[in-house]
């Protein structure tokens, strides 16, 4: 185990440098500057911190900032860019592809046509506590449309013999930076895939909302296999939990507090893909929808060849409210599509019945 202390000012010198497992590279108190993701590129698989490294700060005292980006990969021009990334993306390295990032601030510093994510890792059992993650912007009307990350966590691109998952994001806040309509990004997303060996990975205690209540945010909470998240809120985003990459199956999710949104749950199936087995308990849902004043409480669809599957979505001891005048419990699309259940759930506002298309479950 090795600590190196580093001072503050740029940090890709010592990323780059100190590439052993066991290292913590100690922060102080004051601004770290980088160029981001696109200065490490193949070389070092993109990882900005090595597998088996950590980076320990002095909580909001310590900040990371990006500052004259690279962006522009093998001649190209990227359109985003990503402050802080670790693991191992699609190179096994030695040793276990954990990273941890603890007690500081990341300032993305993002807006106009450059979107781009606060912390990226590839790896598993990874942990990120007590971060603060500022400035993340998405564009869906750019020239490059590219949606924002406030933290995202990957499984690894190569087959891995060990254990996946295991990764913890708890005590963190996003804040996105203040758009005047919709910021095309996500707050915080576990893009853990299921293997054969995938233990369960954890959201707790975060916070996801826009820094200064200005503007909207795509979606609050993504995931994909095998995650709890628990205890979080979302404020001002259209969706509270959205997802539309790949299956997703085994989730829990408790004690949410959504305000200002559009969408409770958005989910959408593609091809070859299932969604199965999610469960919402003791969450409140108040809805402010934007633009026309209708609000949907939940929305699941097959956008695939109409053979893809939803089934097994609870909601337990949950509450919908709003003062919208066209309200819909919701909307399900295809015919493998199964309707929610919901138990000892609370509507409050005008809401009208569901709409079931092309062959969806009925819902009653």
């Amino acid at each position: 185990m090795t600590t190196i202390e580093i001072p503050p000012g740029t940090i890709d010198h010592h990323l780059k440098k100190n590439r052993n497992p066991g290292t913590t590279f100690a922060l102080l108190p004051g601004v770290y500057t980088t160029r981001g993701i696109f200065d490490y590129a193949e070389e070092f698989d993109f990882c900005m911190l090595a597998p088996g490294c950590s980076i320990q700060g002095h909580g909001p005292k310590t900040e990371i900032r990006i500052e004259n980006p690279v962006l522009f990969h093998r001649g190209n021009p990227t359109g985003y860019t990503e402050v802080l990334t670790g693991g191992a993306k699609s190179k096994p390295g030695v040793g276990n592809p954990c990273v941890s990032i603890r007690d500081l601030n990341i300032d993305a510093n993002l807006s106009g046509d450059v979107a781009g994510i606060g912390i990226h890792l590839w790896g598993e059992q990874c942990v990120v506590d007590n971060v603060v993650v500022r400035g993340i912007f998405g564009n869906r009307n750019a020239q490059r449309p590219s949606e924002g990350f406030g933290i995202l966590i990957n499984s690894p691109e190569f087959k891995s013999s060990g254990v996946q998952g295991a990764n913890t994001i708890s005590n963190c806040a996003v804040l996105l930076a203040s758009t005047d309509d919709e910021n095309y990004s996500t707050g915080i997303y576990m893009g853990v895939v299921r293997n054969s060996k995938t233990a369960r990975s954890r959201i707790f205690n975060c916070i996801c909302s826009p820094e200064s209540g200005i503007g909207r945010g795509h979606a609050a909470f993504a995931a994909n296999d095998h995650v709890d998240i628990i205890n979080c809120s979302a404020l001002r985003f259209i969706r509270a939990f959205f997802c539309d990459t790949r299956s997703m199956r085994n989730i829990v999710i408790q004690n949410m507090f959504a305000q200002g949104i559009d969408w409770a749950l958005d989910i959408r199936v593609g091809q070859g893909s299932q969604i199965s087995n999610m469960e919402f308990r003791d969450c409140v849902f108040d809805f402010e929808p934007s633009g026309l004043d209708y609000a949907q409480a939940i929305r699941m669809e097959d956008i695939g060849d109409g053979q893809n599957l939803i089934a097994g979505i609870y909601f337990n001891r949950s509450t919908f409210t709003t003062n919208a005048f066209n309200a819909s419990m919701g909307r399900t699309r295809g015919p493998l599509v199964s309707a929610p259940e919901f138990r000892e759930c609370r509507w409050i506002g005008r809401w009208q019945l569901p709409v079931t298309q092309e062959g969806a479950e009925p819902w009653y």
